[in-house]
């Protein structure tokens, strides 16, 4: 077993007044860079990645080839009405309360194993990069679009989705870290960029909105545009490639800013990266627990509002009402989380990880106060706010790994929070819904976790902002373990 003494090899920067020198670990020359071309151009960089303008068109034009290839998974809300229409998961003499927990079932299983999976993601990615996740991600999506469409169209593969949706929301979380490549390669904007990340699948959850409206008008949609998506998705893993940078020009990227040296594994060493970040955890104790407890606590709330939204509108105003909410959730999810992920990013770019939790913590406690108001207007308010919160809640994520781990064990210390996030989805989920369906069917029986869970979403952050005051976050790529 390689010891942690036993480094990889390293990249540095060695500058003088007029030249910036990028070295290996035996002070052999890599590449000279002119101090005029810094930071917007690098003649010897790889074509697409040379100047700042082609950057941005190659992160513009991966981002539009990632929406097509994400697919309309995590709106699962609006969804969930469309396989409820095609009753889907409806077998004879079994009442929709029974398909509505099926479905509840396959949404926690579906986001229990995606974000489970970056146990294994995360350090594939400090291994692999962005070159192979977009092309990965894009095909995994494709396979479980394809699976969900046979599903939907014959009923007897109904029981396919219990096994193609979770395969389509790991594809679909794996497109979004391919743009996470470009995060050193715009360090200023670095929140910008996960924010971008995330608005690929965002602007893909809009699609069961029109589905809806279409359905509404006799077409039948729903499983053709699953099919061409999936199909378009193997279309795009193909087409990405070129516009996914490198591990090594991603190193290169994060060594020129921080102006220190970037571990460079060569070849994959689970244990190794599994040692370095728990060293890194061990150095910020306090900050890693806290912040998971709160992301724990968080995300159980936000998905039990989720997978409850639709029954809570229907006792509190009626089937009516509670259609044209969830049927309009892809949009508002799709559109406020684009706007609200761009806003936030650059919100945090501005202040600092720091002061952009103190603005998270408020959102979050207003937003989740006010869907236990149940007057209408307030109701939509609350819905607007908590998928805003959901788009914030992606965000902040990696933006803390980004300023808590070294750049070259980002993946690994993502991997690691998102992968208990979704242990907790495996477990608590089915266990929230067990208990809620021993609970009298009124409103309460909907609000009563949110109520409970209100002060846990809370204090954890309240604490961890505190304990900021004395310790602030280290600036993005500072640690070196």
């Amino acid at each position: 077993m390689v010891s942690l003494a036993e480094k990889a090899p390293l990249l540095h920067i060695q500058h003088d007044d007029d030249d910036y020198t990028l070295l290996d670990d035996s002070n052999h020359v890599q590449q000279p860079y002119s101090k005029n071309n810094l930071p917007q151009e690098y003649n010897n960089d790889p074509f697409f990645f040379r100047t700042t303008t082609r950057r941005l068109l190659s992160m513009c034009l991966l981002f539009l080839l990632l929406i097509i290839a994400s697919g309309p998974v995590l709106a699962f809300l609006s969804l969930e009405q469309l396989f409820v229409k095609y009753n889907v998961l409806l077998p004879t003499n079994t009442s929709h309360a029974s398909q509505a927990t099926a479905l509840s079932d396959i949404y926690n299983i579906g986001l229990g194993v995606g974000l489970s999976a970056f146990f294994f993601l995360g350090p594939l990615y400090d291994w692999l990069g962005a070159k192979w996740f977009g092309p990965v991600g894009a095909l995994l999506g494709g396979v479980g679009l394809i699976g969900m469409w046979a599903a939907v169209h014959f009923k007897q593969y109904n029981y396919l989705l219990y096994y193609a949706y979770p395969i389509a929301v790991t594809g679909s979380f794996t497109n979004g870290m391919a743009l996470y490549g470009y995060v050193w390669l715009f360090p200023h904007h670095q929140t910008v960029i996960l924010g971008i990340a995330s608005s690929a699948t965002l602007i893909s959850d809009t699609a069961p909105y029109f589905i809806n409206l279409l359905d509404k008008k006799g077409i039948s949609a729903f499983p053709d545009t699953l099919f061409i998506l999936g199909i378009a998705a193997g279309v795009v893993s193909i087409l990405s490639i070129p516009f996914c940078p490198t591990k090594t020009f991603e190193f290169e990227c994060a060594a020129r800013h921080n102006n220190h040296e970037i571990h460079k594994p060569q070849v994959p060493n689970f244990m190794v990266l599994m040692r370095r970040t728990v060293d890194t955890i061990k150095v910020y104790p306090v900050s890693y627990g806290l912040f998971l407890f709160w992301c724990i606590s968080v995300w159980v709330t936000l998905l039990n509002w989720a997978t409850n939204l639709f029954y809570l509108e229907n006792k509190l105003f009626g089937n009516h009402t509670a259609d044209q909410i969830t049927d309009d959730f892809a949009l508002i999810y799709g559109f406020a989380g684009f706007l609200a992920s761009i806003s936030f990013g650059a919100l945090c770019d501005g202040v600092g990880l720091k002061h952009f939790f103190t603005v998270i913590l408020i959102f979050y406690t207003t937003a989740f106060a006010l869907s236990l108001d149940r007057a209408l207007t307030v109701q939509w308010i609350s819905t607007v706010l908590l998928t805003m919160a959901l788009s914030g809640f992606i965000l902040i994520m990696p933006r803390f790994c980004i300023s808590f781990a070294a750049p070259d064990l980002f993946g690994f210390a993502f991997g690691f929070i998102t992968a208990v996030l979704g242990l907790a989805n495996l477990a608590f989920g089915p266990l929230i819904t067990s208990y809620q369906n021993t609970l009298p069917d009124t409103p309460q029986r909907y609000m009563q976790f949110t109520e409970l869970m209100l002060a846990a979403c809370v204090l954890p952050g309240v604490i961890l902002r505190l304990v900021w005051i004395w310790h602030p976050p280290p600036e993005p790529g500072s640690v070196e373990l």
